[in-house]
């Protein structure tokens, strides 16, 4: 579906050592949301410290273990795998809080060189990492209540955009203050140049005819610093990749950024047969590929059988799951009323917040209802933007309280 919906998305950005509004600091680049220190490090104001000059710096990574309030904290750890979910935090030990907040959380992992912040259960094994601090709870919670994935490291923050309109349409309407999302894509290498209202960037490697751009996104100094998450190619199976194929790209574009500890997604494809027997064979052959998450896409008119293909692809291949694409559509006829669509969401965002191996999702899709081609099975009524991009539809005012 993507080849035919967003051959628009591809525009090649011109690109200097920093391209606007990106602004240098030492040999990387920075936007707004950033800040860069007074000896060049590019970090948040507050972590500058030891390494920048003032304040306090909670994130200083000089390895070996300290005290927590909830437990004991281990520098230049990484725990690697069993993941509840993702979010952000300001430093470690606000991590550490927000994993004893979420009951289900027994470790955390913190990226010290940023500001994600991972929950885990159980007893994840650890590895040396530069970028990482890692930690288990041992302080008793106590009895009742508590956070099911909800709060600081639950639900809210699965939420995100799959953005699609450039800088054509007004972020602010979906992002930032009192709403919702906190993350976004752009089915590109490439983000936009609009404020992006404070939300994580997601760059994608989207077809290997977008290599060039990748390349250059790759090479632009400081360019991914910021981005924790990567997602690989958009359906190939629909795109006329092959697996073999795709796994020569994983292998040689896409595992070199675990050194860097960056989190990776595996292809999305299709929601049917064809695409999960592509999938089967690219899982089979990328063996040693270090597949953090499966992104999905599904179009549907039934909740329940979103459900059962989400919960089906989970089980087959074992990995957590990002979901992002999906939205009402009706196949063989007929069309998504607005109830229709309301209530697709409502149902399917209601039951991902409460699977803990569902780390995000973002529904189709945060453009303009002109943006969606005029197509009878894809109602143009699942935009969250209306004409222009400068207001929210009935389904974006919906989705920015978080879909239900």
């Amino acid at each position: 579906m993507q080849k035919r919906l967003f051959s628009l998305l591809f525009l090649v950005y011109l690109v200097t050592a920093c391209p606007p509004p990106l602004k240098s600091c030492g040999a990387a680049c920075y936007k707004e949301s950033e800040y860069c220190c007074p000896n060049g490090v590019l970090t948040q104001k507050q972590f500058c410290g030891n390494n920048g000059g003032g304040g306090n710096n909670n994130n200083n990574n000089n390895g070996g273990e300290r005290n927590g309030k909830y437990g004991p904290i281990q520098m230049k750890k990484d725990a690697v795998g069993s993941d509840l979910t993702y979010t952000t935090a300001s430093n470690v030990d606000d991590c550490q809080s927000k994993c004893f907040d979420n009951r289900q959380c027994t470790v955390f992992s913190f990226d010290t060189c940023g500001n994600g912040c991972w929950l885990k259960t159980g007893n994840p094994g650890t590895s040396s990492n530069d970028c990482r601090a890692t930690g288990k709870i041992t302080a008793n919670r106590g009895g009742g209540g508590g956070n099911n994935g909800g709060g600081g490291g639950g639900a809210t923050n699965k939420l995100g955009l799959a953005w699609g309109d450039w800088d054509n349409s007004d972020m602010g309407q979906l992002a930032g203050s009192g709403k919702r999302p906190t993350w976004f894509y752009t089915w590109s290498a490439w983000s936009i140049r609009q404020n992006t209202q404070g939300l994580e960037w997601v760059p994608m490697l989207h077809l290997p005819s977008q290599m060039n751009e990748w390349q250059q996104a790759k090479n632009t100094a400081g360019y991914y610093g910021k981005s924790p998450n990567f997602l690989f190619i958009n359906e190939p199976d629909m795109n006329g990749v092959s697996p073999g194929q795709a796994v020569d790209i994983w292998r040689r574009e896409f595992q070199p950024f675990k050194n860097q500890g960056k989190r990776l997604g595996g292809p999305s494809v299709a929601s049917n047969d064809a695409g999960t027997n592509w999938m089967q064979q690219f899982m089979s052959q990328c063996s040693g590929c270090s597949i953090d998450f499966l992104p999905l896409h599904w179009y549907g008119a039934r909740g329940d059988d979103f459900i059962n293909y989400v919960t089906m692809m989970h089980n087959k291949f074992g990995k957590n799951i990002w979901v992002t694409e999906w939205g009402c559509a009706t196949w063989g006829g007929g069309s998504c009323s607005d109830n229709d669509i309301r209530g697709l969401m409502s149902h399917t965002t209601a039951w991902m917040d409460q699977q803990p191996w569902i780390e995000r999702y973002s529904w189709f899709a945060a453009m303009s209802t002109g943006s969606i081609p005029n197509d009878a099975a894809l109602a143009r009524n699942n935009a969250l933007l209306g004409p222009g991009g400068k207001s929210r539809t009935f389904m974006g005012d919906q989705y920015i309280k978080g879909g239900h």
